[in-house]
């Protein structure tokens, strides 16, 4: 075999593996399982369940339905041991899935609600060693905001707003105004982390009568 030859023969090696490796690398991309709650601060108020004025369910990533996973504390503590339901547990490849995430708010209350506040709490669940050497998490990586209506609510607003006891309204993450949806992208990269779960915290709901309620 002339010298030309093996070269020639050598280079159709090389590409031949090259392009296998990517293959394989497309194919064995990993994904990260994922989990979206709610977050309650005041889980109990002197002994009894506080009830809120409105009901997050029928939560939905890429327009498939998921179950809400078991609901977060005000500290955070422990979130990666929580037993979780299968039908809770989403795959995705990267971040981006946070803004394909839908929820229905239902109205439970006896009043109309003109604004609502969603904190909406991102935890990479890194796992962190406290001074005495137990591991805790110390509330979440990111937080962004999400909002019905707006506050207060103009009398001349096309909003959708007052909401009426058991009327339902759709919230999705990627409806934010532009500027604030490219901050999100933009802290989302810094995170340089995957997000494992998000948790959904209804941080206030003004009524139309202008009565207040508050979870903080």
């Amino acid at each position: 075999m002339t010298t030309r030859v093996r070269l020639c023969a050598l280079c159709a090696v090389i590409v031949i593996t090259a392009e296998a490796g990517r293959f394989v690398s497309a194919t064995q991309k990993q994904t990260f399982k994922r989990v979206v709650s709610e977050r309650k601060f005041y889980l109990k108020d002197k002994d009894r369940v506080v009830v809120l004025p409105i009901r997050i369910h029928d939560l939905t990533i890429d327009g498939q339905q998921r179950a809400l996973g078991p609901a977060i504390g005000p500290t955070g503590d422990g979130i990666e041991k929580m037993p979780v339901e299968p039908d809770a547990i989403f795959d995705a490849e990267d971040n981006s899935f946070i803004e394909r995430i839908r929820f229905r708010v239902t109205n439970q209350s006896k009043k109309n609600i003109k604004y609502i506040r969603f904190n909406i709490h991102f935890f990479t669940l890194d796992r962190r060693l406290s001074t005495d050497n137990t591991v805790v998490i110390a509330g979440p990586d990111l937080v962004a905001t999400l909002y019905f209506g707006r506050y207060p609510m103009p009398k001349e607003s096309s909003d959708k707003a007052p909401l009426e006891p058991g009327q339902t309204v759709t919230m999705a993450i990627d409806s934010m105004p532009e500027d604030r949806l490219k901050a999100m992208r933009f802290d989302i990269s810094q995170l340089k982390k995957e997000i494992l779960r998000v948790a959904i915290h209804t941080d206030r709901v003004t009524f139309e009568d202008g009565s207040e309620w508050v979870d903080a």
